[in-house]
């Protein structure tokens, strides 16, 4: 990829930023399909988040993906909001044109296509979901959406998790389905009853993280998905195939995630055999 002083870009903003693989996919893509274009990770912190997304506009960027923790946050910035992002409450992509911005959420596909790709699908079932960020939110909109039958979240941090389902109440979503687990009895009840359950939290980032929830507590035949897509096999996924219980990385996900990104930014489907076969390649190498 030649950049000239032409090439325009599209990139990634998040803190911290060292773990995001979004580059390695979203480059492929564009050099396969000839744009002249650049995809690049700017770590911003917390505080510093809008007057960064304003920056960035203001230097011609086409558009970004954004992660944790910026995903509520660049909410009052959003001239549109997508219908995704409106029932989440949450933005992970934002189109810049002529000076507005577009904000959606391609969480919502990225998670519901990942798990059709191995046969799983949402309708009829209890959901499990530890965390309450914003790809939780994400994740119980989409279960919500697609039919599941109980959806339960809890998060470290205290009233996170309450307030998903107080803001679900105003979307346009089935939210009397959707509950917060106050109590260690809530989770392990929502535990073991439950048919899939996510790990939409930051816990399996670092490759020592321990699992955040015991596995012990899963029923027989219980789907596992961790949301976590920079460390190829977390503990939870580990200790779930050492149970006998399917488990799913997020690598699926964010491919899928960020082709719909594409799609919005460029109009054009990028190849995501490509993009998810890069992906694989770098984690393997290790660097």
């Amino acid at each position: 990829m030649e950049i000239t002083g032409s090439t325009r870009i599209v990139g990634v903003i998040g803190w911290p930023l060292t773990y995001t693989l979004s580059p390695v996919m979203h480059n492929a893509a564009l050099e396969k399909l000839g744009l002249n274009f650049v995809y690049v990770a700017f770590p911003v912190r917390p505080e510093h988040v809008l007057d960064a997304v304003r920056g960035l506009r203001a230097c011609g960027v086409r558009g970004l993906n954004v992660t944790i923790p910026h995903k509520e946050r660049v909410l009052e910035l959003i001239d549109e909001l997508s219908v995704e992002a409106q029932a989440v409450g949450a933005v992970n992509t934002i189109r810049m044109d002529s000076g507005r911005m577009w904000g959606g959420n391609t969480d919502v596909y990225g998670f519901t296509q990942a798990l059709r790709d191995v046969g799983f699908t949402l309708a009829g079932k209890r959901v499990a979901i530890a965390g309450a960020g914003g790809a939780a939110r994400a994740i119980a909109a989409a279960a919500l959406l697609e039919g599941a039958t109980a959806v339960a979240l809890w998060d470290i941090v205290p009233g996170r998790a309450e307030k998903i389902v107080a803001d679900f109440q105003q979307a346009p979503l089935p939210h009397r389905l959707l509950a917060a687990c106050n109590t260690e009895e809530d989770r392990r009840t929502a535990l073991a009853r439950c048919h899939l359950l996510v790990n939409a939290s930051p816990v399996g980032m670092k490759p020592d993280d321990p699992a955040p929830v015991d596995v012990s507590l899963l029923p027989e035949g219980c789907m596992v998905f961790d949301s976590v897509y920079n460390v190829a096999e977390t503990a939870l996924m580990r200790q779930a195939r050492a149970r006998g219980l399917q488990a799913l990385g997020g690598l699926t996900m964010l491919v899928h995630q960020g082709a719909r990104s594409f799609e919005i930014w460029f109009g054009a489907r990028p190849d995501t055999d490509l993009m998810l076969e890069r992906i694989r390649e770098k984690l393997h190498s290790g660097k």
